[in-house]
């Protein structure tokens, strides 16, 4: 009896993914997963960094006034001596 070959795994996952992207590719399910699934977790993601967008705003600024004020006490230094 000659050995018949069973569907491989790699063909199952090929099928499935093929498959599923078939599914989301139709309108009403790509628009079920934009709204549903994808701004949810984007909002979350973003309402969860914001703080730490703006930490990293705040200490930006902050080193930009730190070398701007170096730099003049150091002109001032150098042209205006005593």
């Amino acid at each position: 009896m000659p050995y018949k070959k069973s569907m491989t795994l790699e063909k199952i996952t090929h099928k499935l993914l093929t498959s599923i992207k078939e599914e989301v590719d139709k309108p009403e399910q790509l628009d079920l997963l934009m709204t549903g699934i994808l701004e949810p977790i984007i909002r979350r993601v973003i309402s969860y960094l914001s703080g730490y967008f703006m930490k990293c705003a705040i200490l930006i600024i902050f080193v930009v006034i730190s070398i701007i004020i170096i730099l003049f006490l150091n002109v001032k230094i150098c042209y205006f001596k005593g």
